[in-house]
């Protein structure tokens, strides 16, 4: 026990938060549906709020979170998501239910970005690539399996999904506290982000590959706002699918999303390349409009095949280049955090407007045709600037 460090905390941990909140995540769309008959365009508006929500936690609470050891910060942001869960099934008014999803999405603020930071404190290259992909692994698997469990337990009862999540956040917290107290190199680990006088005074070798994939990533999560939040009412409403059904096939793209994890990982053909950037822009804007047009669950499950990897290597290849040569590597990763967040309510909110007056394809027309725009200016940034050579 005494040679667990850091690592024994954090890839658990985000296991188990990644996988409680995807279960409340996919089960709040069938709760809002089911008890207060909740449209696609309110559905999407309210995950919107939560997205937004959890952005601008990932500014505010900066300052709090320089102060906090990173195991203190998850503990708080667990207990808030726990509070904001609480909250939201004891009312029956759809605008209180908004306002706590919204300190739920303020409260997880606190986790991902000093995770990330704290994750990647003080490695490079391979030990870079190696660490971020078994976190990126870790949440994945929790992707795996929230949505599927959400589906299934959602059509025994539309608030059990919640009640689940709530119990497996209470476990992340007395998980992190045990943790803490059992293992000497996790316990007398103080890493804190520095002071800004100390970040501005070190020297910075970012790679500007941190552009283009954030590019990637924000193409990547558009799609992802649609599916998780649009896709499950048109699946279920237009194409026939049960809950579980759906729940199914956001399994299917979350298990593609992990093997691409392992695979990437294991790979560097994608650290410092452009090129494969613009193929990644290419081939989401190419395969996202399949969704819509899969006549039957195969086809659909091929889909959701593709676009799973295509996730992997948006979000590694975000990941990996924006801590690479950073000095401040929560910000880095709270920046990401945002663009993903962003695209999501984008997805989200004008997904659920197109679909409401016009079409689910006409939804992933709109997702192609953002992400040909991302291509573009990728294009011209990699016209303007110099993508210099970097060790691997």
């Amino acid at each position: 026990m005494s040679r667990i460090d850091k690592r024994g905390v954090i890839i658990p941990a985000t296991f188990l938060f990644s996988i409680a909140g995807g279960t409340a995540g996919l089960a709040l769309i069938f709760y809002l549906n089911d008890v207060y008959h909740a449209t696609a365009e309110t559905i999407g508006l309210f995950s919107a709020l939560n997205l937004m929500s959890y952005s601008a936690g990932c500014f505010l609470l900066r300052p709090l979170g320089r102060k906090l050891l990173p195991r203190h910060s998850m503990v708080l942001a667990t207990a808030g998501a726990i509070l904001g869960i609480i909250l939201l099934v004891s009312v029956r008014s759809i605008g209180w239910a908004f306002l706590f999803y919204a300190l739920y999405g303020f409260s997880t603020a606190l986790y991902w970005p000093p995770i990330m930071g704290w994750l990647t404190a003080g490695i490079e290259g391979k030990a870079l690539n190696k660490a971020t992909s078994r976190y990126s692994m870790a949440w994945s698997l929790g992707g795996v399996l929230s949505p599927y469990l959400a589906g299934v337990v959602s059509e025994i009862n539309p608030i059990y999904p919640l009640y689940l999540s709530f119990a497996l956040f209470a476990g992340l917290v007395i998980f992190i506290v045990v943790a803490t107290l059992a293992l000497p190199r996790v316990r007398l680990d103080l890493h804190r982000t520095g002071k800004k006088a100390e970040i501005r005074a070190a020297e910075d070798h970012s790679t500007p590959m941190r552009f283009i994939s954030w590019i990637g990533l924000f193409s990547s999560y558009l799609t992802l706002g649609v599916l998780y939040n649009i896709f499950p009412i048109f699946a279920t409403h237009d194409g026939g699918m049960s809950q579980s059904g759906v729940g199914l096939a956001l399994l299917i793209r979350a298990l593609a999303t992990t093997t691409g994890f392992l695979v990437l990982g294991r790979m560097a053909f994608w650290q410092f390349n452009a090129k494969v950037a613009i193929l990644l822009q290419v081939m989401i804007a190419a395969v996202v409009p399949l969704v819509a047009f899969a006549g039957s669950f195969p086809a659909l499950a091929a889909a959701m095949v593709a676009i799973g990897f295509l996730n992997s290597l948006a979000y590694m290849s975000a990941t990996f280049h924006a801590a690479s040569g950073a000095i401040d590597r929560e910000k880095r990763m709270g920046i990401g955090e945002v663009v993903l967040t962003t695209a999501q309510v984008i997805g989200a909110v004008a997904g659920g407007i197109i679909y409401n007056r016009l079409s689910m394809g006409a939804v992933f027309a709109f997702c192609s045709g953002a992400t040909i725009l991302g291509l573009a200016g990728q294009v011209v940034f990699l016209a303007k600037t110099r993508i210099p050579a970097q060790s691997r």
